[in-house]
């Protein structure tokens, strides 16, 4: 399996250990559990280039409670929040924080690894049910209102391409296989697509672009 260790945040002490027992069986190497959030800060301070996987509502702090405790370097665990429940403000919540990914505790084990392995890549991971549940709501709003911010914004129709997957894994150089294009073109459109959003970094203009509704977020792409 992918080189990533594996911690494991949540408050029920049965989950923890089922959830441990379904990923070494898998191969994964899990190298921690936490009961808490001040745990989870703890542990996941000492653990560089690891996934996290995160209970939504871990006792004392939120899930994005969670990740603004943390740092945010590049060798920071990465967090993949897990819930039984979630909803657009939720999600975005933990999203913004910095959390890579949200799943549904109750999804198929398949599911979760592909959305570990994603994660654990540099992507970012969304379970199929939270995917349905954004995009019903992004779906109810004005179609207007992300064409309006587009044009406020001065997002080109190759940066808005170029928009659409950056939330994958594709590396820069992959994204320009997929468009056709060499890859200066596609670092060149990125970093005024990240200009025009207020931010410096991927992760940063994802974020941005799913409080907008420029995108809705999806686990394949």
């Amino acid at each position: 399996m992918n080189g990533c260790s594996i911690f494991i945040a949540d408050d029920i002490e049965l989950f923890r250990r089922g959830l441990r027992t379904l990923l070494e069986h898998q191969g994964y190497d899990v190298a921690g559990e936490a009961s808490s959030g001040s745990e989870v800060v703890a542990m996941a301070k000492n653990s560089p280039n690891s996934v996290l996987l995160l209970d939504a509502s871990v006792s004392g702090l939120d899930s994005g409670d969670v990740m603004t405790h943390l740092g945010a370097k590049a060798t920071d665990p990465k967090a993949l929040v897990l819930s039984e429940s979630f909803n657009e403000k939720e999600v975005l919540h933990a999203i913004s924080s910095g959390a890579r990914g949200y799943v549904a505790k109750d999804c198929e084990p398949a599911e979760l690894f592909a959305a570990i392995e994603l994660v654990c890549e540099g992507g970012m991971a969304f379970s199929d049910a939270v995917v349905n549940n954004l995009r019903s709501g992004i779906e109810t709003a004005e179609h207007a209102l992300a064409d309006r911010d587009l044009t406020r914004l001065g997002i080109t129709s190759r940066e808005a391409q170029i928009l659409q997957l950056l939330p994958t894994p594709k590396t820069l150089a992959q994204i320009a296989a997929q468009l056709y294009v060499s890859r200066k073109t596609v670092q060149n459109n990125a970093s005024s697509l990240y200009r025009k959003l207020g931010t410096s970094t991927r992760h940063g203009a994802v974020v941005r672009a799913m409080e907008l509704f420029l995108i809705a977020p999806s686990s394949r792409r």
